[in-house]
């Protein structure tokens, strides 16, 4: 397994996401939600090349973009599996090897517009 942090502006971003979640559905959702988050952040650590990864490239940097729901089935119960999840953690390998998660997407968001954010916010902190 690599090893993996959050960098730059996700953990606000995933923090947003949360509440959101927790305002719209309640906080036994929002709990579901973070624990599959953190799920798929670690299936990405287990294998960041892996075939449901979809990578990109922005920045000369290659950014990875792994949907969310690909692990809903792993996450244990309690908190409970999430029915239709609709974001992706967006990541990096950095130049020490460490998986950096740099954001979250919501499906619905404008990808390239999104992503130049992310990376631009990102690369302001290296």
């Amino acid at each position: 397994m690599f090893e993996y942090r959050l960098a730059g502006s996700a953990d606000a971003e995933i923090f947003e996401v949360l509440k959101r979640s927790e305002g719209e559905f309640g906080e036994k959702r929002r709990e579901r939600y973070a624990a599959l988050i953190a799920k798929a952040m670690e299936d990405v650590a287990k294998d960041p090349e892996q075939a449901l990864v979809d990578w990109k490239r922005f920045s000369r940097l290659d950014i990875g973009i792994y949907r969310i729901s690909h692990s809903r089935t792993h996450v244990e119960d309690p908190p409970g599996r999430v029915r239709n999840p609709k974001h992706a953690v967006v990541f990096s390998i950095a130049h020490d090897g460490v998986i950096d998660f740099i954001g979250i997407l919501h499906e619905r968001m404008l990808h390239v517009r999104a992503l130049r954010k992310i990376v631009r916010s990102y690369q302001d902190d290296l």
